[in-house]
């Protein structure tokens, strides 16, 4: 996925409602992110936590919450779900 402010970010973890992902930008906490997947669709999560990756030092790992997702988009996340 690609951050509309730009950036890219990988899925590390998701329970459907928080999600834990590898991004190449940091964020402070209570800051809201756009993702967009390859299939255009936009998740919008609220920033929980964010600190530097120990096994990629160049790149953050971004804790947060999902908000105003779909139906679809929610039952997308249920496919693709891993203990969060």
């Amino acid at each position: 996925m690609r951050w509309e402010q730009g950036g890219t970010a990988t899925l590390l973890e998701t329970d459907g409602q928080f999600v834990r992902l590898l991004s190449t930008r940091s964020a402070p906490p209570g800051a809201p992110l756009t993702a967009v997947c390859d299939s255009n669709a936009r998740y919008q999560l609220k920033v929980r936590a964010c600190r530097r990756s120990a096994e990629h030092p160049d790149q953050f790992v971004i804790d947060g919450r999902f908000f105003n997702l779909t139906k679809k988009q929610r039952a997308v996340l249920a496919t693709i779900a891993q203990p969060y």
